[in-house]
């Protein structure tokens, strides 16, 4: 028996005027070329200026404080979470940098409080720097305070983390929650919409005024 032996060579060939080089394919022979492709992220934050819950008691930009979270989203699709729940001030401010781990790019973005329906800013270009985001206005590229509000009335689920915090919609979880602490006296009680002094007919009329209410996608 004779044993044959084949070996194959990759020799760059002149075609005309084009160079078939190793890794194109070339008379029924190719070499698989593995390509090592880094994809980094971004360093843009966001700071908030403002998110208004609704119909909260007291002056204005003294009872707005809400705990949240933010969503990046593309064409509906959440692409981040913020990992970590924070709190913004009586004003309705938060002026810590959150890191928003996505590549540049033009995004939508999402405002969770932990009472409230997810509120979304449009078509908001991240760049590397620090995005100002103003959730009282459609537009974000205005910082002056406007009339957008945060839909009161998602208080099922825990605020341990964003993927308990509510299921957003407006809906008889909600108001079994809220039906469950009523006459609660703890001014931050979840179903004390209105932060007044108790749990009572009016955090009661705000879940009525919204329910099935979704949050924005």
């Amino acid at each position: 028996m004779k044993r044959i032996s084949l070996a194959f060579f990759c020799i760059p060939v002149f075609v005309g005027a084009i160079l078939l080089l190793p890794g194109v394919l070339n008379a029924g022979v190719h070499e698989t070329v593995t390509q090592s492709v880094t994809v980094t992220s971004a360093t843009s934050t966001a700071t908030i200026h403002w998110a208004v819950p609704e119909m909260r008691v007291g002056a204005p930009g003294t009872n707005d404080d809400t705990m949240f979270f933010l969503t990046v989203r593309n064409s509906g699709s959440v692409l981040f979470t913020t990992p970590v729940i924070a709190s913004s001030t009586p004003a309705g401010t938060y002026d810590t940098p959150i890191l928003l781990d996505v590549p540049n790019g033009t995004y939508d973005i999402g405002f969770k409080g932990h009472q409230h329906l997810t509120k979304i800013l449009r078509t908001v270009p991240l760049n590397g720097s620090n995005r100002v985001l103003n959730f009282s206005r459609l537009d974000y590229t205005n910082l002056l305070k406007g009339t957008e509000v945060l839909e009161a009335g998602d208080i099922n689920g825990t605020t341990t983390s964003a993927a308990l915090m509510g299921d957003d919609k407006v809906n008889a979880l909600d108001l079994t929650t809220l039906l469950s602490q009523f006459n609660a006296t703890d001014k931050f009680a979840r179903p004390n919409l209105n932060q007044d002094a108790k749990v009572n007919a009016l955090d009661l009329t705000i879940i009525l005024k919204n329910f099935n209410h979704l949050g924005q996608t």
